[in-house]
């Protein structure tokens, strides 16, 4: 499970934060451009920044594309997967 926070779209721009299992305190930063369709910054959290997958970035730039796709941006987005 990994939560999109602070959600928030300026511009062409995209902002938002991430945690993965409910860790509110292990926190990763995304600046997508919608324009471009691609990350123009990252800060990965804790967890990825330690694995070679970068499960809950990617995981999180998948529920980004969604907001975008779907023009709508929470203040906070819940994506979990088995």
């Amino acid at each position: 499970m990994v939560t999109l926070t602070n959600v928030t779209k300026k511009d062409n721009i995209v902002y938002a934060e991430y945690f993965p299992e409910g860790n509110e305190k292990d926190i990763g930063k995304i600046v997508y451009n919608i324009e471009k369709k691609e990350v123009i910054e990252k800060k990965y959290c804790e967890l990825d920044e330690k694995s070679y997958l970068k499960s809950y970035f990617k995981k999180s730039i998948k529920a980004l594309k969604e907001c975008v796709e779907n023009n709508d941006f929470p203040k906070e987005k819940v994506l979990m997967w088995y």
